[in-house]
């Protein structure tokens, strides 16, 4: 049915995989459009701020590692910054609930990444600080 009304549809096997592949991109996005309000774009335009989109990124990498996760693409890095360039105009949502003055999602995203590092004794002291 989705195929038909030409939606590309995928089935995973690996559901765990899956999530924690989009959960780095939401890392190493996120937080930082939200702090810097730049559109995600603009992250990677800037030594700033690309130096600590890597760094988010490589953190949440080594957790998913260490707990033996497979993600769906080979270099984490690669593919955040292609997202950034793919969605280079849109304001991520936890941009969208700063500028709202909403509460944002940053306890599920790098909260996450931060409470899984705890658990395996691993430091993220970029992903802790936010």
């Amino acid at each position: 049915m989705f195929n038909k009304a030409g939606l590309e549809l995928r089935i995973s096997r690996d559901i765990k995989g899956l999530l924690w592949s989009k959960l780095i991109i939401n890392v190493g996005i996120n937080a930082l459009t939200g702090i810097t309000r730049l559109r995600n774009g603009r992250l990677i335009e800037f030594d700033g701020t690309r130096r600590i989109l890597q760094e988010a990124v490589a953190e949440a990498t080594r957790v998913a590692k260490r707990k033996r996760i497979k993600l769906i693409y080979d270099d984490s890095l690669a593919k955040v910054e292609s997202v950034c360039e793919a969605t280079a105009a849109n304001a991520s949502s936890m941009l969208q609930d700063v500028l709202r003055k909403k509460r944002t999602e940053i306890d599920f995203i790098n909260g996450v990444i931060v409470r899984q590092a705890q658990g395996l004794g691993i430091s993220v002291p970029l992903t802790q600080c936010w």
